[in-house]
């Protein structure tokens, strides 16, 4: 049953049913190979593409994995650091009076002035200004002294057991005495219930 190319011409789709037993066998055939061509096509087609995808998760998981393997490895690093961190904030902030510690602090500025033999001719504590997690406690300050007793004042203000700073210091002098004018402050952590578990 052989099929010649002229019996391939002379094919007419609309009378295939009554076209030779060779020619209805090879148009079946031929749309048998047609549809399972297209149907491998586009299954393979789709599996390329599933490929692809795949190809460019398991890429992206693997930077994914190599930044998180790293961070892994440097866990008890920065545990230790948090560690350290954490001491180094808690001795901070005991150097911060409490709320009960400020009239004592202040009477501590105002004696270490007299101790340093300073004329005080201005003290006066100021409002409280909250600074976010902390307060800050200003003390407008006129005093009478030499240049060394100021320098005095301020070595052992920097002493003192809590934080007290010195700013806007304005110095003046006429022929006998110096004058400095000058804002003390200390400050308060305005969560002192907590200051053993800053988090």
């Amino acid at each position: 049953m052989k099929l010649t190319l002229a019996e391939l011409n002379e094919i007419d789709l609309k009378q295939l049913g009554s076209a030779p037993l060779a020619v209805r066998v090879f148009v079946i055939i031929f749309a048998c190979i047609v549809v399972l061509s297209a149907g491998v096509y586009l299954d393979t087609s789709q599996a390329y593409k599933k490929f692809d995808r795949a190809q460019q998760k398991e890429l992206s998981l693997k930077q994914e994995y190599k930044v998180k393997a790293a961070k892994a490895a440097q866990l008890d690093q920065y545990k230790a650091q948090l560690k350290i961190m954490r001491h180094t904030l808690n001795t901070l902030l005991e150097q911060l009076p409490s709320e009960t510690e400020i009239p004592q602090l202040i009477v501590d500025v105002s004696q270490t002035a007299l101790a340093n033999g300073l004329k005080i001719d201005l003290f006066k504590p100021q409002q409280e200004i909250a600074q976010g997690f902390y307060a800050e406690k200003p003390i407008e300050l006129v005093m009478q002294g030499s240049f060394h007793q100021f320098a005095m004042f301020a070595s052992d203000i920097a002493a003192l057991p809590r934080i007290v700073t010195l700013h806007d210091i304005h110095l003046t002098h006429n022929d006998t005495q110096m004058s400095m004018q000058a804002i003390a402050k200390t400050y308060r952590y305005l969560n002192s219930d907590h200051k053993d578990d800053p988090e």
